[in-house]
């Protein structure tokens, strides 16, 4: 459970991060399978040069969220988003 500002924030990132994957990688059907972790530091690279390094650790922090949410059900092996590092803010 989340709260609503928390949940539009969260909605917000992770569909920034799925469409910086492109329209034919998520019409694919085993496209969960092929996302790897430099999918996810491409796209975290972009947020903080677009963003600040706050954004960038939350943003990581949604997308690990997701990505324990898919391991808990079986659905990836493993959520390799956690081993991704925070960035120290300036």
């Amino acid at each position: 459970m989340m709260s609503h500002s928390s949940y539009i924030k969260y909605k917000s990132r992770i569909n920034n991060f799925l469409n910086s994957l492109g329209e034919t990688f998520q019409l694919e059907t085993d496209a969960i399978d092929r996302i790897g972790k430099k999918h996810i530091m491409d796209f975290l690279n972009e947020t903080l040069i677009r963003t600040s390094p706050r954004n960038r650790n939350n943003t990581r922090t949604d997308i690990s969220s997701l990505f324990q949410l898919l391991e808990d059900n079986d659905i990836i092996k493993e959520n390799f988003v956690k081993k991704v590092k925070c960035k120290l803010e300036s």
